[in-house]
């Protein structure tokens, strides 16, 4: 069993949104809001939101892939890492350690990343693999996590 990443370009990056995000009911309801009826506004609201960033940063894109399986993607810029999902199925502590070690390779020792306050999954995930609170912004209902 073997978990893999790969560069891919911008264009390519919807493709692996949707396998992250299929069969999360939990990400549609309470991540994205009541506005998302469907993976393909949520895939398409996040699309957005890294297109945006794109203007501003270089970003790159990456697929995850376990045994060949397309599982999810992550977005990185700087040091920090922007996006990321991988499908609920793959899950596992397994392929999560594997993903998370070779986000660290990615962006080295210090890093960081920003999500919404009402992502409390994703930041519960983030805290258990050591990142740590440095900041919440209210006003635009962030939070800075650090890894270092």
């Amino acid at each position: 069993m073997s978990l893999t990443i790969k560069k891919i370009s911008k264009a390519q990056l919807a493709e692996y949104v949707d396998i992250a995000y299929r069969g999360d009911e939990e990400l549609l309801k309470r991540y994205h809001t009541a506005q998302h009826e469907s993976v393909e506004s949520a895939v398409f609201s996040t699309m957005i939101l890294i297109h945006d960033m794109s203007e501003a940063k270089e970003l790159s894109y990456y697929k995850v892939c376990w045994n060949k399986e397309p599982i999810g993607y992550f977005v990185t810029f700087e040091n920090v890492l922007y996006s990321f999902g991988i499908a609920i199925k793959k899950r596992k502590k397994e392929i999560l350690e594997a993903w998370w070690s070779y986000v660290k390779f990615v962006l080295g020792k210090k890093f960081f990343s920003v999500l919404y306050d009402n992502n409390t999954r994703a930041i519960s995930f983030l805290e258990k693999c050591g990142m740590k609170v440095v900041e919440h912004n209210l006003e635009n209902h962030s939070i800075l996590l650090s890894c270092q």
